[in-house]
């Protein structure tokens, strides 16, 4: 077999669930296999906040044996791309669980540019600053729906999950800076923000062909052909650089015009009946041939 290519660089999370079943190191499949794929779905999209849409990242699982707890550790490495001078997706994800933990599973009464970053007031009149990607990953559907899904043991019986890992590199040479967030079952709100009314919500890959664009960059109403499913829908676009690219004319589409993209499905209960709706973004335009 051939080697595989050596990350560019690597980072590492240790996640440690306790309380219920976790304390004899067992923890339903259902449960446990939902959680690590919505980490690697955390990782993936906080990845393409943080380093941009040319770097990959791979996210790979290493178990743990302490006593008392069920413990795994999370390795990211990260192809593509430039290498940071020093790492920050996990730095971003500490600072993102801060944030939650600072509006307290509610939204900012309020929030004001300053500078480089954002003041936020919470609603017991607290400031706290914070750079605007984390205020823009905190707004994000997809990564909301990962945080759900990452945490969900807290609904399954565990009463802690905690996450450790490097979130600054002196330039000295002194052992980097070690950082750790817990979250109890009394605080889950803060990361199960699941909807009412929501009854699933998944993303997918897919390969849509373009109906009915809007070259005027409108957001909403875009008709797709799902390649895959064999079926048409409406959906909105969630792509900013995408969206921005069709204003400016940098996009045009042709008939036939195919695009790879994640389409994020959610169905959901309104007046006792089911509706499904369709978010399309993380947008590639395939070239012709590849149609």
């Amino acid at each position: 077999m051939p080697n595989s290519p050596e990350p560019y660089w690597r980072e590492e999370l240790v996640v440690d669930i306790e309380g219920g079943e976790a304390d004899r190191h067992e923890l339903d499949a259902e449960v446990l296999g939902n959680s690590l794929l919505s980490i690697s779905k955390l990782v993936t999209k906080t990845s393409y906040f943080v380093y941009g849409r040319n770097c990959n990242v791979s996210v790979k699982i290493q178990g743990g044996f302490r006593e008392g707890s069920f413990d795994f550790k999370v390795i990211f490495d990260f192809f593509g791309g430039f290498a940071p001078v020093a790492p920050q997706l996990v730095k971003a994800l500490f600072q993102l669980l801060e944030l939650r933990k600072f509006l307290g599973g509610k939204k900012p009464r309020s929030t004001e540019r300053m500078g480089n970053d954002i003041s936020v007031i919470n609603e017991n009149g607290e400031t706290h600053i914070f750079a605007p990607v984390i205020i823009n990953m905190n707004n994000n559907a997809s990564i909301s729906t990962a945080l759900n899904g990452m945490y969900q043991p807290l609904d399954g019986g565990a009463t802690r999950m905690t996450v450790r890992g490097k979130i600054d590199y002196p330039s000295d040479g002194t052992p980097p800076i070690e950082a750790e967030s817990s979250i109890d079952s009394t605080q889950k709100e803060l990361v199960l923000t699941m909807e009412s009314g929501i009854l699933s919500q998944e993303e997918q890959q897919r390969h849509l062909e373009v109906l009915t664009p809007h070259t005027d960059g409108k957001a909403t109403s875009w008709r797709f052909y799902d390649m895959e499913d064999d079926t048409e829908y409406l959906a909105n676009i969630e792509d900013p650089e995408f969206l921005e690219s069709v204003r400016e004319g940098r996009q045009s589409f042709l008939h036939g015009t195919k695009i790879a993209a994640t389409v994020r499905v959610t169905k959901r209960l309104v007046n006792e009946r089911k509706r499904t709706e369709r978010i399309v973004t993380n947008i590639t335009v395939l070239p012709d041939e590849a149609a």
